[in-house]
């Protein structure tokens, strides 16, 4: 929450002069719904931090198809196709793969 109850620290204490941290990816988010930051002291970490809520972004294709017009066993041709999710703002491209 807001106030840190419940809190999970990411990675380590920082420096004076640190103001920028990547939080990598795949971090999972569990139930937490914010990132709060915390001053600290010799003697003690403040009571009261400041506060983000998290926006967890996701985009998925929906609709994939494909018709395989390679008539040979064991092997595949044709046009796979997809719709775009909705919001792309964070889509950099895409990767196909067998599986």
């Amino acid at each position: 929450d807001l106030s840190g109850v419940g809190k999970s620290q990411l990675g380590s204490s920082l420096s004076v002069g640190t103001n920028h941290v990547a939080v990598g990816p795949d971090t999972a988010v569990g139930s937490f719904t914010h990132v709060v930051v915390f001053t600290k002291s010799a003697l003690f970490e403040q009571t009261t931090p400041a506060s983000l809520a998290l926006v967890d972004n996701s985009a998925s294709v929906s609709n994939a198809q494909f018709v395989d017009e390679d008539l040979d066993e064991l092997q595949l041709g044709g046009n796979i196709t997809w719709d775009p999710p909705d919001n792309n703002d964070f889509v950099e491209g895409y990767n196909l793969y067998t599986a």
